[in-house]
């Protein structure tokens, strides 16, 4: 399974990025938009953990992008907006799920789910280390509105 990490954050980017790789995961990371659209548009990814202030090209603009190359990539949006407009707005776009930060280990557990198919990771957890860590579903998990 390959990852891409899109945040501006060096230090959440590189939390992220440890954590999965940790896990045995191939993880990309990207701190900024323009240069994700171009690995987007070259790798193909299973997931994108998306941030939405980004340098380069906004989060929203990188998602609209991502959809034309590969419609059936899982984007989750991790994101300081919390307004309901911008979750709204985020799934509309495309996204699988949406959820803000800071975030803690259990909104993780409850709200990463919904954006993980079969085979992809079903939440994210803290390590001992303090690093985050996808940890593996369970059981499959769809979309309620897939067959």
């Amino acid at each position: 399974m390959r990852i891409l990490v899109v945040e501006d954050e060096q230090d959440l980017l590189e939390s992220l990025v440890e954590g999965l790789r940790l896990n045995s995961y191939a993880v990309d990371g990207c701190d900024d938009g323009c240069k994700a659209h171009e690995l987007v548009s070259v790798v193909e990814y299973d997931l994108v953990v998306l941030d939405l202030n980004l340098p380069g090209m906004d989060g929203f603009q990188l998602l609209r992008e991502i959809r034309t190359v590969n419609a059936e990539v899982k984007v989750l949006i991790l994101s300081a907006r919390d307004g309901l407009e911008d979750k709204v707005r985020g799934l509309d776009a495309g996204a699988n799920d949406y959820l803000t930060k800071p975030s803690t280990s259990q909104s993780w557990r409850r709200g990463s789910g919904a954006s993980c198919a079969a085979g992809l990771p079903s939440r994210i957890d803290f390590s001992p280390s303090g690093a985050l860590c996808w940890i593996p579903p369970p059981t499959r998990w769809r979309r309620p509105d897939s067959p």
